[in-house]
C-alpha cells in the first residue's frame, strides 16, 4: 500500500486507519471472527529513495510490530538497525562462517545410540554476544536473506557432519557395535523450498561436501493437507539428492498423517513438544500419540519424541512405541566440539536405560 500523507505525519495515522478498518468482526459460517493486522510504515525521502530500500524498511518495521505483544526479544533484534548489515556481512564474508555456525541437539533411541542430530543455528555476534535463532530470524527476514540463511546453514551442517559420525564411532570397535552415521536436520521454511534453485542450491553443496547425501534431513512444518504436484515434484527431486525430510511439530495443529503418503522422501515425524510433556498425565494425548506411532510406522516414518524434559514422560513415551528421544533430558544443543565429550558421559552413564530408570 502506497500513500501521500500530509505534511508531519510520520504514517501513525495510516497504519491506524488500517488497524480500523480490520477491527470488525468477520462473520464466517455464522461465527464471528476478530483479525488483527501488524503494520510496518516507511517514509520516502527518510527511509529510503527506491522501492526496495522502503519495502526492506517497512518489512523491519512491520515485524518489530508482530514481535512486540509476547517476543520482546525479536522486536529488540528487529529494532536494531545494525543488525541486518551485520547479518549480510556475516553471509558474504569468509570468515562469517565462523560468527554464524550451529549447535546440534543428540536424538538418541531405546539402545542408546544416537540416530543423529538438530542443527539449530547460532550467531556469535561481536556486540550482541551469542544471539538464537528466535533473535536471528525476524533479521534475516526483513533484510530478505532467509534463503541465504537457510543454504548457510546447510553448508555448515554438511561440514559439521564429519565431526558428529567421527563422535558416533565406538571407542573400541573390538567390542561395541559399529553403527549408522548419525543424520543431521536443517530447519527449513516452506518458503525456501518453493524458491526457485534452492535444491540446485543443495545439491551443489552436497557436491561440494565429503558429507553422504543419505546425512542430511531438511525439518519442515506439516505440508499443505492437498498435495500440488509442484511440491510433490520438489520432494521428490530432493528425494532424487538422497535428501530426506522430517515433519516438526507434529500434532500441534490439525494433524494428519494421510497427506505424507503423498510425498517422496519424509523419512520422520516429530511430535509437537506441548504433545511429548502430556503423555504422562493427559490420557487424550496418550492415545493421539498411540494412533499416531501406528499411522506413521504403517507408513515406515521414524517417530521422534521432542522436548523431552521430564523423566516421567520416557517410560510413556516407550510404551507408546515412540522409536526415539530428543530433548534437554538427553542433551542442550552442543557445538560440534563439544559432541565427542557429551557421548562420552552418555555412555558412561547409561544412555537411554539410564533415563528409564533401568
Amino acid at each position: 500500500l502506497s500513500a501521500a500523507l500530509p505534511p508531519g505525519d510520520d504514517g501513525s495515522s495510516l497504519a491506524g486507519a488500517v488497524r480500523r478498518s480490520l477491527a470488525p468482526p468477520v462473520q464466517v459460517d455464522g461465527v464471528g471472527l476478530r483479525v488483527g493486522a501488524s503494520v510496518g510504515v516507511a517514509l520516502e525521502g527518510r527511509d529510503g529513495h527506491d522501492l526496495v530500500e522502503l519495502m526492506r524498511v517497512a518489512d523491519r518495521a512491520m515485524y518489530a510490530d508482530k514481535a512486540r505483544p509476547g517476543a520482546p526479544a525479536r522486536e529488540e533484534a528487529a529494532a536494531d538497525p545494525t543488525l541486518g548489515p551485520d547479518l549480510r556481512a556475516a553471509l558474504e564474508r569468509r570468515d562469517g562462517s565462523e560468527a554464524l555456525g550451529l549447535h546440534h541437539q543428540p536424538q538418541v533411541g531405546w539402545d542408546g545410540t544416537v540416530s543423529g542430530y538438530e542443527a539449530l543455528l547460532r550467531w556469535s555476534h561481536p556486540r550482541r554476544g551469542l544471539l538464537l535463532p528466535r533473535d536471528v530470524l525476524p533479521v534475516a527476514r526483513a533484510e530478505g536473506a532467509l534463503t541465504a540463511l537457510t543454504l548457510h546453514a546447510v553448508a555448515r551442517a554438511l561440514t559439521d557432519h564429519a565431526v558428529l559420525a567421527a563422535a558416533a564411532r565406538p571407542a573400541d570397535p573390538l567390542t561395541d557395535l559399529a553403527t549408522d552415521a548419525p543424520t543431521v536436520s536443517v530447519n527449513v521454511a516452506a518458503r525456501d523450498l518453493l524458491v526457485d534453485g534452492f535444491v540446485d542450491d543443495v545439491a551443489s553443496l552436497l557436491a561440494a561436501s565429503p558429507a553422504p547425501p543419505g546425512c542430511l534431513l531438511l525439518e519442515i512444518a506439516e505440508p499443505a493437507p492437498h498435495p500440488r504436484p509442484a511440491v510433490q515434484a520438489l520432494f521428490a527431486a530432493l528425494d532424487a539428492l538422497g535428501v530426506g525430510v522430517s515433519i516438526h511439530e507434529f500434532g500441534a495443529g490439525a494433524a494428519s498423517l494421510a497427506p505424507l503418503a503423498g510425498y517422496a522422501g519424509v523419512r520422520e515425524l516429530k511430535l509437537d513438544p506441548a504433545l511429548t510433556r502430556a503423555v504422562a498425565t493427559d490420557p487424550a494425548a496418550a492415545r493421539l500419540v498411540a494412533a499416531t506411532v501406528g499411522a506413521a510406522h504403517a507408513l515406515d516414518l521414524a517417530v521422534v519424541a521432542e522436548g523431552v524434559e521430564d523423566p516421567g514422560v520416557v517410560p510413556r513415551l516407550r510404551d507408546l512405541g515412540c522409536d526415539r528421544l530428543q530433548g534437554f533430558l538427553v542433551a542442550a544443543p552442543l557445538p560440534p566440539d563439544g559432541v565427542a565429550a557429551w557421548l562420552e558421559r552418555w555412555r558412561a552413564g547409561g544412555g537411554a536405560q539410564a533415563l528409564l530408570g533401568a
